[in-house]
């Protein structure tokens, strides 16, 4: 698939998916919506930590670590967290984390598909239809990138900077159901509507079923977060 066709492919994914979704299950590469993840992540991060308060961040990040290490070596940890290391290092972990995702996401459809007995859509193939449907999971990292370039708090937690997400205006102690909301803002809700669009068109099954298998690890996910609701 040349460049303009992969473009193409894009804007049919956002405004045809239909056909997006056929094209896809003939070819389609995945390294596109990873590299625009990939920057997207590192201009996102680079522009958190260019903006919070480093000072603020480092006591913020290291509260939770107080019990554990003693005060010398929680000292020495807060020097470590410099703005540039922790860029980068945030834009490996977090490529990382939704790689795994996407993984085993294409896993858990690959299996469903064997044990239905299909044959001819293998597991290279569910991955790109996840890495693909990412789309507006990926371009929904902008408005945080530009809701961080015109605010003016500089001691913002990380999990506060979608301006989309529940997480940002409502305030939520637990860690686990912060987790939980998160995952509820617009632009994962889309990812997976084209999902549940995608996986219809491959199986030819219906939407319920198709919103079953794509929502429901989701939904049983964000249910479990919700239920441990530990601060």
């Amino acid at each position: 698939m040349t460049f303009s066709e992969s473009l193409s492919l894009i804007w049919q994914t956002f405004r045809y998916p239909n056909q997006a979704a056929q094209q896809l299950q003939i070819k389609g590469v995945t390294w596109l919506p990873l590299f625009a993840l990939a920057i997207l992540l590192y201009l996102l991060f680079h522009s958190y930590f260019s903006h919070v308060d480093i000072d603020w961040y480092r006591e913020y990040a290291t509260a939770p670590l107080a019990e554990q290490f003693a005060p010398d070596r929680l000292a020495e940890i807060k020097q470590n967290m410099q703005p540039s290391t922790l860029s980068i290092s945030m834009t490996v972990a977090g490529f990382l984390e939704n790689l795994l995702i996407f993984a085993v996401f294409a896993l858990y459809l690959h299996i469903l598909a064997q044990l239905s007995k299909v044959k001819t859509i293998f597991f290279a193939d569910w991955w790109r239809l996840v890495v693909w449907s990412a789309w507006p999971k990926i371009i929904g990292l902008i408005p945080a990138i530009v809701y961080l370039s015109v605010s003016t708090n500089s001691q913002i937690p990380l999990d506060q900077i979608q301006p989309l997400a529940l997480t940002t205006w409502l305030d939520i102690e637990s860690h686990s159901l912060k987790t939980a909301l998160g995952l509820l803002n617009p632009f994962e809700l889309w990812s997976l509507g084209l999902a549940v669009m995608f996986y219809r068109q491959w199986m030819n099954v219906s939407r319920l079923k198709s919103a079953v298998i794509i929502l429901g690890p989701h939904i049983l996910f964000i249910a479990y977060l919700a239920a441990s609701h530990t601060p």
